[in-house]
């Protein structure tokens, strides 16, 4: 695919590595494309719909053979950067396996490339949520009520310490929701317990298992800030609130907004500070009803979905964090946030549907919900030709 933007101004170029990921790779190519970052986009998907967008200099396809093995994904990328005569170009991971490929392989990376990804000592403990858990508790931080299969519990003492219903879930997401179809098992009483951990033990690897409390609450009260974040200090950042998420229960957003919330900037804040992280991130809690009490979740080690909200507010995170990892100096001039809200239209029309359909929320209610200023994960009237992809390729993502 030949160049569609102006000629590049950054002697660097950015890779944004997808893995079927169109919303969060298609953020990362417009920030860094509307400042004149030649950007190339590889995935293994041939429809990723980033390719269609006019900040995408280049697409390249990839065999899935390559991207799982790291020894080939690292020589996969030096060839592709002698092939093409770059500059040490910027590495960009958007999903939890390339954070895994990048930070494990950071140290024979950095001479070539300026890599997007804390190295594997700090990464391993937000990349499985058994580590972070336990480091959550080591630094004081609230967390739902969790016990981890490796340390040797038994399904009996599940059953008596554990109050029905609760969940299993991974403590890497990937490969669990690869074969599953889902990112966590509800389990009603002793009898699904026996089967679901059955189940969630066929997918992954049982000391990766985590027994976890369900808060309730829907997801109104999941609350997630989204930052860069260097040298123990937030450089850009936005609070959110998620209103719907596909599914309900289980969920990814699909309609959020940002909003103020002092005390979950702090937290967020204080657990990167004790994992001296450094880079793009999100860190996500949720507020317990019970006791009003924010009880951590997780964080997301990379460039996050809704990303691009940042974008809206005027705080370009991934031109920021690409300046910050090639050591140049940065404009960081702040604005005030204004509230905008986040939809990624399909999945949200979807989830409504349901929603209405089940008698939990009317129609005016819905409409209720979209008002106000917006921005779209896919749709941009500046680049609109992705969204046009979308719409045209319903059928092929839903089939797929």
């Amino acid at each position: 695919m030949s160049s569609k933007n102006s000629p590049s101004k950054e002697s660097s170029p950015a890779i944004i590595l997808a893995y079927g990921n169109h919303v969060t790779g298609l953020g990362m190519l417009r920030g860094l494309g509307q400042e004149g970052v030649k950007t190339y986009l590889i995935d293994k998907e041939k429809f990723n719909l980033g390719k269609y967008s006019k900040y995408c200099d280049e697409f390249v396809k990839v065999e899935e053979s390559v991207i799982k093995d790291k020894e080939k994904f690292t020589d996969f990328l030096r060839d592709f950067k002698e092939k093409n005569n770059l500059e040490k170009p910027v590495l960009f991971p958007t999903n939890d396996h390339y954070v895994y490929l990048l930070s494990k392989n950071r140290k024979e990376l950095e001479n070539d490339f300026y890599v997007g990804i804390p190295d594997w000592k700090i990464t391993k403990k937000c990349y499985n949520k058994v580590f972070t858990y336990k480091f959550a508790r080591e630094a004081g931080i609230p967390i739902p009520e969790s016990y981890f299969i490796r340390d040797g519990i038994s399904l009996e003492e599940l059953d008596k310490e554990m109050e029905y219903p609760f969940i299993i879930k991974p403590g890497v997401m990937i490969d669990f929701l690869r074969k599953t179809g889902e990112k966590a098992f509800k389990v009603n009483n002793f009898e699904e317990l026996e089967k679901k951990y059955d189940e969630a033990t066929s997918a992954v690897d049982p000391n990766d298992l985590i027994v976890q409390e369900i808060i309730p609450g829907g997801p109104e009260r999941l609350i997630s800030y989204g930052s860069l974040f260097w040298s123990g200090e937030e450089i850009a950042g936005l609070v959110k609130k998620s209103i719907r998420q596909l599914p309900m229960d289980f969920g990814v957003s699909t309609c959020l907004k940002n909003i103020e919330h002092e005390e979950m900037r702090e937290k967020s804040k204080r657990i990167l500070r004790y994992l001296d992280y450094q880079g793009m991130s999100e860190v996500e809690f949720k507020k317990d009803p019970r006791d009003e009490k924010l009880k951590f979740f997780e964080i997301n080690p990379r460039p996050w979905k809704w990303h691009s909200l940042l974008l809206a507010n005027r705080r370009n995170l991934p031109y920021l964090y690409y300046q910050r990892l090639k050591g140049e100096s940065f404009n960081q001039d702040f604005h005030e946030s204004e509230e905008i809200k986040w939809i990624d239209i399909y999945p949200d029309i979807l989830v409504s549907i349901k929603e209405m359909w089940k008698g939990n929320m009317s129609v005016d209610e819905y409409v209720r919900s979209i008002n106000g200023k917006k921005t779209f994960s896919i749709f941009n009237s500046d680049d609109v030709l992705p969204f046009v992809m979308e719409t045209a390729l319903i059928p092929y993502f839903f089939v797929k």
